[in-house]
């Protein structure tokens, strides 16, 4: 029985490592993402825009957005956005540090790509072997 795995060249590892790569990426910008929604939503609530002055060298507010909900006032600031920003930002570093040092965190977000990779080869044998029909 000839074995399920063929060698991959060298366009076929970059095409995994770029697989593995921009998967690693999304995740990361993902969780980036839910995390600076997180604390724009959190600052909304929270930040009120005399405490904004107080925080920041402004003398008037200049919000962004403003609006009544639930009988307060939401302000929607440039140094709120840059804020949640740097937060999700170091949230994602932080999550991509623990995804390549953490076991379990390895385990529950990226056992799926790895199962994937884990694939290619084999597939790409049955695909060449369908190409060049043994001789035999």
């Amino acid at each position: 029985m000839v074995p399920l795995t063929a060698p991959l060249d060298r366009s076929a590892r970059a095409n995994v490592a770029l697989l593995l790569f921009v998967s690693a990426m999304v995740r990361m910008l993902l969780v980036s993402l839910l995390v600076g929604a997180f604390f724009v939503v959190l600052g909304l609530f929270t930040v009120r825009a005399d405490t904004i002055l107080q925080w920041t060298t402004q003398t008037e507010p200049d919000p962004i957005a403003t609006w009544q909900l639930f009988g307060g006032e939401m302000v929607l600031t440039w140094e709120l956005l840059a804020s949640a920003g740097v937060i999700a930002t170091v949230s994602a570093l932080q999550f991509a540090v623990a995804s390549l040092n953490d076991v379990s965190y390895r385990e529950q977000f990226f056992n799926d790509v790895a199962a994937e990779v884990k694939t290619v080869p084999a597939v790409r044998a049955v695909y060449t072997r369908q190409l060049v029909p043994s001789s035999g």
